[in-house]
């Protein structure tokens, strides 16, 4: 059977597209998005949904079903900047305007969805509180893109406490930023971090949940909203149901990349649940 030209043409394409994009990268399409129109409907009193909320499996445990996972010495940035771009201070290195201090939720162990996370008070970490990874935008190595985070733990679920900067819709696919969960036997699982394409895990910490915005998927990820002076910002809690629970979790590595994706993904905190 003869091939036209055009289909000829439309099959190289094809071979090319397939052979430059990577096997494990999400391919962006705009027709998937959901423009959120996210009301009192959707989220109700969204600034105390985080502290009256649950996630399913986090209703009803014991102190003693969940762990808190070291992230101490990973820290690199804290929640106050005085000055921006001089590769220190705190959240993203954007100076007092665009940092997290005051952090109202507080210090310590705070609960969002009925999960306890430890958020680390500065002054206790050489004035680190969180980990703010490399990408296009945060290049110096400061920043770093990739950090293994010991947890030597069986775990039903992780859940972890993060947010994102520049988290636009067309740098927000693929698994270029993700979280690796590494086993005792060596398999590992990825865990893109999305936030596009109506698969959202993180989002933007502007966020704005009542404009026409990607909305964050509801049942893994929540937000948390932080009041910052008159100013309201957001960070995201993630669930991560273990497909494999009888096995001992190794790690946790955060890997993002260089790119010229300003997407920048900062972990304030990870929890498990036994």
């Amino acid at each position: 059977m003869k091939l036209s030209l055009l289909s000829v043409g439309i099959f190289a394409v094809c071979l090319l597209i397939a052979f430059q994009l990577p096997a494990d990268e999400t391919v962006y399409n705009k027709k998937e998005i959901p423009l959120s129109i996210v009301n009192g409907k959707a989220f109700g009193a969204i600034l105390k949904k985080p502290f009256t909320e649950y996630y399913k499996l986090s209703k009803n445990r014991s102190n003693n079903q969940w762990f808190q996972v070291d992230i101490r010495k990973f820290c690199n940035m804290g929640f106050k900047d005085a000055k921006k771009d001089d590769n220190q201070g705190g959240w993203t290195d954007s100076g007092p305007i665009y940092d997290l201090d005051p952090f109202g939720p507080g210090y310590g162990i705070v609960k969002f969805y009925g999960v306890p996370f430890k958020v680390i008070d500065p002054a206790t970490n050489n004035q680190k509180a969180m980990i703010t990874m490399k990408s296009g935008w945060k290049t110096d190595k400061h920043f770093p893109a990739e950090v293994t985070i010991p947890v030597n733990r069986k775990a039903r679920v992780l859940y972890f406490f993060h947010g994102a900067s520049y988290a636009a819709t067309h740098w927000g696919m693929g698994a270029s930023r993700r979280y690796e969960i590494i086993y005792s036997d060596g398999k590992t699982v990825r865990i893109p971090l999305i936030c596009a394409g109506g698969h959202e895990n993180i989002g933007n910490w502007m966020w704005n949940p009542s404009g026409t915005v990607p909305l964050v998927d509801t049942n893994s990820a929540k937000p948390v909203p932080v009041q910052i002076g008159n100013t309201t910002k957001y960070l995201f809690t993630l669930e991560w149901i273990n497909p494999y629970p009888a096995k001992k979790i190794t790690a946790v590595k955060v890997i993002t990349a260089n790119d010229k994706k300003w997407f920048t993904v900062v972990v304030l905190g990870i929890t498990g649940l036994i």
